[in-house]
């Protein structure tokens, strides 16, 4: 069922992306500033380099961002087993006063 979903998502996708490299086959000027560089491409290869790089850009925020929540999830569980440690420890000592008395 997963396969069949993903196969129609492409599907649409392609059935998007044929007709806009149809349409847009000229070429455009790009001008790279940090460079001072032209470049003659394609209009539809830059459209998908933008979107290819906003992609990418948007999964290293996102990795950045659980790389975070895990960090934060490390240190609480490292909080947690200090604090059980300590609670242990009084209860120990709590056991050995009525013990004692």
């Amino acid at each position: 069922m997963k396969r069949l979903i993903i196969f129609l998502i492409i599907l649409l996708l392609a059935l998007a992306v044929v007709p806009m490299v149809v349409a847009n086959r000229h070429d455009v000027v790009v001008h790279i500033a940090a460079l001072s560089v032209d470049v003659s491409l394609p209009l539809y290869l830059v459209f998908f380099v933008g979107l290819l790089a906003g992609v990418v850009l948007m999964g290293v925020v996102a990795s950045s961002s659980r790389v975070k929540a895990r960090l934060h999830a490390l240190k609480a569980e490292r909080e947690v087993k200090q604090l059980a440690a300590r609670l242990r420890g009084y209860e120990e000592a709590e056991k050995d006063h009525e013990q004692g008395a």
